[in-house]
């Protein structure tokens, strides 16, 4: 019953319009416009030492703070004050089926990873949304920054854009760590990128 409930929970932040998949973000937590205060609001203080990582009974959370005005680690970076939110990584504790979610994949740009077999993207520039599927079983929903906010985006530093991220387990019940794998394709300009951070 627990399992049931989690996925049309989910499938209701993905599916349903006027819900939070259609303002971006996650329950009410919005990259580029909510705060560190807002997500220690809804989820308690974040522990480790970047004070980024929450857990609930039902997820891992690990959510990516700016430390100043364009000082992202990905070149351009944002255009934002220190403590806001940039991205938002949601791990489900249970196990759910991307079959299941019934998510209308036409909305989304599907991108296999370029270096894990069987691992597959799904990205939504519109609402900044990305789905990782692992054989068959989702891994993580990420939240990024929506279309509409790429006037916060600040100039490059660099001639080249950023590098789309692939994602490496380090543990069983570890965290992930990003590494840069191939440059963004002209699909998605946003490149789809994940970070679970491992031990501070």
């Amino acid at each position: 019953m627990k399992h049931i409930r989690l996925i049309l929970f989910v499938a209701s932040l993905i599916l349903c319009p006027g819900i939070r998949a259609q303002e971006g973000g996650w329950n009410g937590i919005v990259p580029l416009h909510s705060t560190r205060k807002d997500v220690e609001r809804l989820l308690g203080p974040g522990n480790q030492g970047c004070k980024c990582h929450y857990q609930t009974g039902d997820y891992n959370i690990f959510v990516q703070y700016s430390e100043k005005p364009c000082s992202d680690f990905r070149d351009p970076g944002w255009r934002v004050p220190e403590h806001t939110v940039i991205n938002i990584s949601v791990y489900p504790k249970a196990t759910l089926r991307f079959s299941d979610l019934k998510v209308d994949t036409a909305k989304y740009v599907k991108t296999a990873d370029p270096e894990i077999k069987g691992v597959f993207y799904y990205f939504n520039e519109h609402n900044g949304t990305t789905i990782v599927v692992d054989e068959g079983i989702v891994s993580e929903f990420g939240y990024g920054p929506a279309k509409r906010d790429d006037g916060l985006r600040c100039p490059s530093k660099k001639k080249t854009r950023a590098h789309s991220i692939s994602m490496t387990t380090t543990a069983e019940k570890g965290f992930l760590v990003v590494a840069s794998a191939e440059p963004c394709t002209a699909v998605s300009h946003r490149c789809i990128w994940s970070c679970k951070g491992g031990s501070e």
